[in-house]
């Protein structure tokens, strides 16, 4: 039940300076953490995203479109997450998606049809 959302908000800190080189980031049970930072699309070498059991989660950055070497998003039971940014069509490496447990999704962008390499989605 880590405290998250006040290191992603401190000005001072740029999470791509700390870790240019960073391939996985896996965020689990923040209980505070309500919305990601526009910094985070600057992880350039990121490949898989997985952020689970967060359920303050409403919304995911417009910038999260910036992160073309991603693979795996996974958002399990992110329970108040309800929307995509339409920059997910953006995601041009994305094989696997697992939005498992976010009940407030009532339904998947239109543009997500755009990631021709999406080869599995989890929504149980």
């Amino acid at each position: 039940m880590c405290s998250i959302s006040q290191a992603f908000s401190n000005s001072s800190f740029q999470i791509s300076f700390a870790f240019p080189n960073v391939e996985e980031l896996n965020i689990d049970y923040c209980s505070d953490l309500v919305e990601l930072c526009g910094d985070l699309s600057d992880l350039i070498e990121l490949k898989n995203l997985s952020i689970t059991h967060c359920h303050k989660l409403s919304a995911l950055p417009e910038e999260i479109g910036n992160l073309i070497k991603l693979e795996v998003l996974r958002l399990k039971s992110c329970s108040d997450l309800v929307t995509f940014p339409t920059s997910i069509k953006n995601l041009g490496k994305l094989q696997f998606l697992d939005i498992s447990d976010c009940f407030s999704i009532k339904e998947l962008p239109e543009d997500i049809g755009e990631i021709s390499t999406l080869k599995k989605i989890n929504m149980r």
